[in-house]
């Protein structure tokens, strides 16, 4: 895939790019160069993050992270504050805590950080925090109280599954690490921060997406026409994915509507396609922010 980090001013202006499995930065702006870099063993996971090195004042402002593949394309926008530029303006903010306004997607087995900060940037270490997952009933997550973990009455789920980042409590960064996703994860949680005289709280939603089997192509029969049917299958998928047939130079083919199934494993999925021509042809199936593919190739001998 392709990914973009610009800086949203005015005039958008480029700070990385990775393309063609290398970065192409022979058109960065100038006062980024040599200070961002991606963590290229984590692509595969889907981690497309940016490290911006040497933060300098001039480095304030929004960014935007655009991710692109033949046929899809997503992108997000990240304020940066730099510190130390505000600080008699934060004398006089009340304190608030923020978080995520869109849900945090994840597949489960992976680790996910639900953020949650305090604003403006203020020390939380002598402060209560406290995770919450709220369902009928509220049960406890994490607690972090008196400078440790409080989690003797943790729900039983949750054990050795949550962390808070200790060395970032003094920036006022209160996010959980919650490792191992698991399918019953998926809900509402309550980030609730609390000093003697203050408290504020937000709600984060996380869904997990469940992968599926790795999708399978058969030749299922010849049509009257001449051609022949192909038809891609995959099962175990939470949500149901989008289904694609592609050719070769990555081009979306026409194809019959995708079956859909739900049973207690999750989603079911098949989509046939009708070929008449020698090529190679790809079945993608994709969430949100995952994705599989399978390919099969046909020659003049099956035609």
């Amino acid at each position: 895939m392709t990914v973009e980090w610009l800086r949203v001013d005015e005039a958008a202006s480029l700070v990385h790019l990775y393309r063609d499995h290398e970065d192409k930065n022979e058109d960065q702006d100038q006062s980024y160069r040599g200070r961002t870099s991606l963590f290229k063993e984590e692509l595969h996971k889907g981690n497309a993050s940016l490290k911006l090195s040497a933060l300098q004042v001039s480095d304030e402002g929004e960014y935007k992270c655009l991710i692109e593949d033949k046929s899809w394309y997503d992108d997000i926008t990240v304020h940066v504050i730099v510190e130390g530029l505000h600080e008699e303006k934060n004398l006089a903010e009340p304190l608030q805590v923020i978080g995520p306004e869109a849900p945090l997607v994840a597949a489960a087995g992976e680790d996910l950080v639900l953020p949650c900060f305090i604003k403006p940037s203020t020390s939380a270490v002598d402060m209560t925090v406290e995770w919450l997952r709220l369902e009928e009933e509220a049960s406890l997550v994490h607690l972090y109280r008196d400078h440790e973990d409080k989690n003797e009455d943790q729900a039983q789920s949750y054990r050795g599954r949550t962390s808070l980042f200790k060395e970032e409590l003094q920036k006022g960064n209160a996010s959980l690490k919650l490792s191992a996703l698991q399918v019953s994860d998926e809900g509402e949680y309550k980030c609730l921060i609390e000093d003697k005289s203050w408290y504020d709280d937000i709600t984060v939603h996380v869904i997990v997406e469940v992968l599926g089997s790795h999708p399978v192509i058969r030749m299922e029969s010849y049509d009257n026409s001449g051609g022949i049917n192909l038809v891609c299958e995959s099962r175990g998928w939470k949500p149901e994915p989008e289904v694609l047939w592609l050719d070769r130079e990555g081009a979306t083919l026409p194809a019959e509507d995708t079956q859909i199934h739900r049973d207690t494993e999750g989603f079911s999925v098949k989509r046939r396609i009708t070929v008449y021509e020698s090529n190679r042809f790809y079945c993608r199936l994709q969430q949100k922010h995952h994705m599989m593919e399978t390919d099969i190739t046909i020659n003049s001998k099956c035609l």
